[in-house]
């Protein structure tokens, strides 16, 4: 348990997202310090990720499992991406999610202006709109493997799932968070 507390020597990327609802709700109903600095970037970026809006990223990643239903205290952004990563490590400890991947867990994640669409040849596995997708955080798991985590949920709830994919490299975690982050910034611009 005690790889993930150091985060000085771990990489780690969060993009702290939401609805400009849902970012409005967080700050009126909280006294705390949340930073939304993530969703706003500059306008070179912006005009750059514009055409990101007309076609969407796929992703080759792995589906390692999900935390289902656990809650999320309102702090700043590093506390929350140590939480979010913690959940995920004692779900793994405790034999619900996976720390490897087999084969037959590889699927394709696609960003797009819609927000995440998980799926494996054909067939549609998850969706995750973008007013749902309150975080996601790329990091080094300390064995050498670079993972997602996507926590989602609805406007106004403290409840929240979070969904673990295994990249094959690290450029690919950031990659990935670039692009859902490019989405939003966009999109909270064009409101």
């Amino acid at each position: 348990m005690d790889r993930f507390r150091n985060l000085k020597t771990k990489s780690k990327t969060s993009v702290n997202l939401g609805s400009k609802e849902s970012l409005d709700s967080k700050a009126s109903s909280s006294q705390s310090n949340s930073s939304t600095e993530n969703l706003y970037g500059s306008s070179e970026m912006l005009e750059s990720s514009s055409t990101s809006l007309q076609r969407a990223a796929q992703f080759q990643v792995y589906f390692l499992g999900m935390v289902q239903n656990f809650t999320s205290v309102i702090g700043s952004k590093r506390a929350a991406s140590t939480q979010l990563i913690n959940k995920v490590e004692e779900s793994q400890i405790e034999g619900k999610i996976p720390f490897t991947t087999s084969d037959d867990s590889q699927v394709t994640l696609t960003v797009s202006k819609h927000g995440l669409k998980v799926s494996r040849k054909e067939e549609v596995l998850q969706r995750h709109p973008l007013h749902t997708i309150a975080q996601m955080v790329a990091y080094n798991n300390g064995n050498g493997r670079h993972n997602i985590a996507i926590k989602t949920g609805q406007i106004g709830k403290n409840n929240f799932n979070c969904y673990v994919f295994q990249c094959h490299t690290e450029d690919q975690a950031q990659k990935i968070c670039q692009s859902l982050q490019g989405v939003f910034q966009v999109l909270m611009n064009k409101t």
